[in-house]
């Protein structure tokens, strides 16, 4: 197998603009949902985890809580999603990264699925994995959300968690 022989600074400005927040921005949300977005067929339901190069507070502030939260619903009917989750990257020029755990729940979800009603044992079993380390749990209510759901999201502390380790979780537990 060949490489391609790529320098440092070359490999830094190619990492750079895949993590670049303000580029991700100019997609929407439509675009930021499909970009990196995974489907899983759990025994429950369907759930949709999309990963963002921005994180909530930076989403919701660009785009506004409303029009975030009538995007999530518009996105969670299209796809018939019992539930909707994000893993938000936003990485700093300084090399810091930050995460978030998004959960979102259309209230009155038309699809037939249990998963539908397991917000909370989802947050429950996300908020027992100790491992994540997740702090600055906020909800936005139907209300801030503009009539769209409702939302949780956290400041996930330990970086190694990416939406393949939280596939992991939500897969290998069957109680919740």
């Amino acid at each position: 197998m060949e490489y391609a022989d790529v320098s440092r600074p070359y490999w830094e400005v190619l990492n750079h603009a895949k993590f670049d927040v303000s580029e991700g921005l100019k997609l929407g949300l439509k675009g930021i949902f499909i970009r990196d977005y995974k489907q899983y067929e759990l025994e429950s339901g369907l759930m949709g985890v999309s990963v963002s190069t921005g994180s909530v507070e930076t989403l919701l502030s660009h785009f506004g809580q409303e029009t975030f939260g009538a995007a999530c619903k518009a996105y969670t009917l299209e796809k018939k999603l019992g539930l909707f989750c994000m893993i938000c990257i936003q990485a700093g020029d300084d090399g810091s990264v930050k995460k978030n755990l998004m959960i979102y729940e259309l209230d009155g979800n038309p699809v037939d699925q249990a998963l539908k009603t397991k917000g909370a044992a989802l947050r429950q079993l996300c908020e027992g994995t100790e491992d994540m380390q997740l702090t600055g749990k906020t909800e936005l209510s139907q209300e801030q959300l503009g009539g769209a759901g409702s939302l949780t999201y956290y400041t996930i502390g330990n970086n190694r968690y990416s939406r393949k380790a939280y596939e992991a979780i939500v897969k290998t537990d069957k109680n919740w």
